[in-house]
């Protein structure tokens, strides 16, 4: 399997998308211009909720959110518009998903036999997709929502994967029996496992959903991580300009630096590794390590 360079990146991106442009085209720069003022009522309507009513992030109105989406099949997979360095690709939302998959299998494929926990799994393709490409390895999910779990078990009967579809060539372990994903029901900020029972922990978008209870989540992250934490997320330090900054706050999104982990006992290794990303929300990836008193 070829590994995700940036170089790589690029080129698989031109490959799978109807369309490629330069950011700074005048077009976009002004559809650009267009975003930030169509995202002022959104922020109006997040500072007053954040003001007068209970957090929009709150877990209960979260899960409830994300009870309807697993019920109703999850995201569909429509066309969306990636930035990666200084340019932009059309492609559908499940190019961006087969991307996170391949970093994360590039990352898990050299460990010796692990146990690895993706936290908010949603609706368990993630995990069921690296279980299939890393068999030694044992994954599992602890989501939020009934829904979510309830979906993830049958996408394992169904055996959907998206890994395969931009995997240039096969292992030799690829295709072999593997263990199925094991799925929890429960709360990032009370984590469902033992103290350092997990070799490895990611998230992948999931914490920008829960800002409210940031300290909690990343403080039971490190609680049951053996080894070390790998976290896709909207850090601030990817989205520094005007148009994603008002997106964020918008939502209510993750507001939090990477240097954040720090401060909640965490080392963080390497430079912070930018990913395509949607335009109006970048993510990366951050190396952790969690310390110990």
């Amino acid at each position: 399997m070829i590994p995700p360079t940036e170089e790589n990146l690029r080129k698989y991106l031109e490959k799978v998308s109807s369309k490629v442009y330069s950011a700074q085209s005048p077009n976009y720069q002004l559809q650009a211009i267009r975003r930030c003022f169509s995202l002022l009522p959104g922020l109006a309507r997040a500072k007053a909720e954040s003001l007068f009513f209970r957090n929009p992030k709150e877990t209960s109105k979260v899960k409830k959110s994300y009870e309807q989406v697993w019920a109703a099949g999850g995201v569909p997979d429509t066309l969306i518009t990636v930035q990666y360095k200084n340019k932009i690709y059309e492609v559908s939302a499940l190019e961006e998903k087969k991307i996170q998959c391949w970093v994360l299998t590039d990352i898990f494929r050299p460990c010796e036999e692990s146990k690895i926990l993706e936290v908010g799994s949603g609706n368990g393709l993630m995990t069921l997709s690296l279980q299939k490409a890393l068999p030694r390895h044992l994954f599992y999910g602890v989501e939020l929502t009934k829904n979510g779990c309830r979906q993830s078990y049958q996408n394992l009967t169904s055996a959907k994967s998206f890994h395969s579809d931009y995997r240039k060539e096969k292992s030799d372990d690829a295709d072999q029996s593997t263990g199925l994903p094991k799925y929890l029901q429960g709360s990032a900020a009370h984590l469902p496992l033992d103290s350092r029972s997990m070799d490895f922990t990611y998230t992948v978008l999931a914490l920008e959903q829960m800002n409210p209870i940031f300290v909690k989540v990343i403080c039971e992250i490190r609680r049951v991580t053996k080894q070390t934490a790998y976290f896709l997320e909207p850090f601030i330090d990817f989205n520094t300009s005007v148009t994603r900054r008002l997106y964020i706050q918008s939502r209510s999104y993750l507001n939090k630096k990477a240097s954040a982990l720090k401060e909640l006992g965490f080392e963080i290794l390497g430079a912070p590794v930018l990913l395509p990303s949607k335009v109006y929300r970048g993510y990366g990836l951050i190396k952790a390590r969690p310390q110990r008193s």
